[in-house]
């Protein structure tokens, strides 16, 4: 044997050192296995619990879900079938509401060439309203959306059932404007109805859109009763219209297609596709290296006691949800790590949701006060001096403010009243309604108002 063998040969020997780096290795390679499998396992339990409680996990799951029966009618497809037929005003400079004129006050009337314009516009679209009306009956509803596509889902649709909500409000208006009340309420009673057809849309824009869309109901509600006499039935029916809607953002639906969505990129990094949140394709890339290490598993549950959280927050009384909800923000804003960091990029701004979310409640809530009290001035000739005086002829009790629990304040006007809630700045403002049109001056409060002025 040459020297040069018995050199090599001696350097490959197997030593002691070798075997602990060897073990050292293997139990390093174990642990992660074990760590990964374990983190695994247990956002599996987690996934587990919710298809248990009725919900679903996956975007194809989510899909599933938002169905209707078989064989009924689809509103979706009637106001979709409408919105196919609109058109938009010949005028938009004279058409307030679906165009660029600003209406007049609630209790100022409109322009004859306002009217004209108007007209025109809703002659236009005669077949659109027709189907519109047609729709408000019909109970169930499924837009043509593939849910399983996750956060890439498509949605053209929502921007159209904004103008269909805008030309009913528009009809109203003129209807409430040459006298015909039953023709106005029918109009807003379609508006609620289009809103209605997203009620049980499980993604939180389209909940928003509803929200929205109620909104202009409330504000036709408020014109009608200003400019027009009513009698009790008509109110009644107003009440009706109005009681039916203003269930807020409906967090558990929401967060339902929020959580699908979410827990579908913790799954499946590649479906990032390098361009969500606008983020550059490193962010997949480590999404992927994470999932191999356990980390996006642990980042998920993470996400998923957030959500937790969150939900129950919003099981509390109105006027204690945006105190829970800034808490459990704070909580996560102060987590360290990051997976912390990445629910903090993909979790939307829940605080302001729930201002929002009570917001769009307390506008409902204020509406159906003001039309009990409008039934009790028809009835008694005078306004009460307090809402307790509407117990229990025209109420079960008088509503309390979502912002802090009170009652509904009542403030007579020198012509009429106003019905308010605080809102979310958490001052008492006297019923200042905010400007139409402006945006809210950061050192200026409002109040949410519904305003009878007559």
């Amino acid at each position: 044997m040459s020297d040069e063998q018995r050199v090599r040969k001696k350097r490959w020997k197997l030593r002691g050192y070798h075997i602990l780096i060897l073990a050292l290795v293997v139990g390093i390679c174990w642990f992660g296995l074990y760590r990964w499998w374990r983190l695994r396992s247990q956002l599996q339990l987690r996934m587990d619990a919710i298809r248990a409680a009725g919900y679903p996990v996956t975007c194809a799951e989510l899909d599933d879900w938002y169905s209707i029966p078989d064989g009924v009618d689809n509103a979706a497809d009637v106001i979709l079938d409408a919105a196919s037929w609109y058109r938009g005003p010949n005028e938009p400079n004279l058409v307030p509401v679906a165009g660029l004129a600003e209406l007049p006050g609630r209790t100022e009337g409109l322009s004859e060439e306002m009217k004209k314009a108007i007209d025109v516009y809703l002659a236009s679209n005669k077949k659109t309203l027709e189907l519109l009306h047609e729709a408000a009956g019909i109970e169930h509803s499924r837009y043509p959306v593939n849910l399983s596509a996750g956060m890439n889902a498509l949605m053209p649709y929502l921007s159209s059932i904004r103008y269909m909500a805008r030309l009913l409000k528009a009809e109203a208006v003129i209807r409430a404007e040459d006298g015909e009340i039953d023709q106005a309420i029918e109009s807003t009673a379609a508006n609620f109805g289009v809103a209605r057809s997203l009620s049980g849309e499980p993604v939180l824009i389209s909940q928003f859109v509803r929200v929205a869309c109620e909104s202009l109901g409330v504000s036709t509600v408020e014109r009608i009763v200003n400019r027009s006499e009513l009698d009790d039935e008509q109110l009644v029916e107003l009440g009706r219209l109005v009681g039916g809607a203003g269930s807020g953002l409906k967090f558990p639906i929401s967060m339902m297609g929020e959580r699908c969505s979410m827990l579908d990129i913790y799954l499946n990094p590649a479906k990032m596709g390098g361009q969500a949140f606008g983020a550059p394709r490193i962010l997949e890339v480590l999404f992927t290296a994470f999932k191999a290490t356990g980390l996006i598993d642990k980042g998920a549950m993470l996400y998923l006691d957030f959500t937790d959280e969150f939900l129950q927050a919003m099981e509390l009384p109105d006027h204690e949800r945006i105190a829970a909800a800034k808490a459990i923000v704070k909580k996560l804003e102060e987590a360290s790590g990051i997976q912390a960091r990445m629910v903090r990029i993909i979790a939307p701004a829940y605080a302001r949701l729930v201002e929002l979310d009570l917001r769009s409640i307390a506008l409902f809530r204020v509406a159906r006060l003001g039309l009990a009290v409008e039934r009790y001035r028809l009835a008694v000739g005078k306004l009460p001096d307090l809402l307790g005086e509407l117990v229990p002829g025209y109420l079960d009790s008088v509503p309390r403010d979502p912002f802090d629990g009170a009652e509904l304040r009542y403030k007579r006007l020198e012509k009429g009243y106003v019905v308010y809630s605080i809102g979310q700045d958490g001052s008492d403002d006297g019923g200042r309604e905010h400007p139409r049109g402006e945006r809210k001056d950061p050192d200026e409060n409002w109040d949410v108002t519904f305003i009878v002025e007559r």
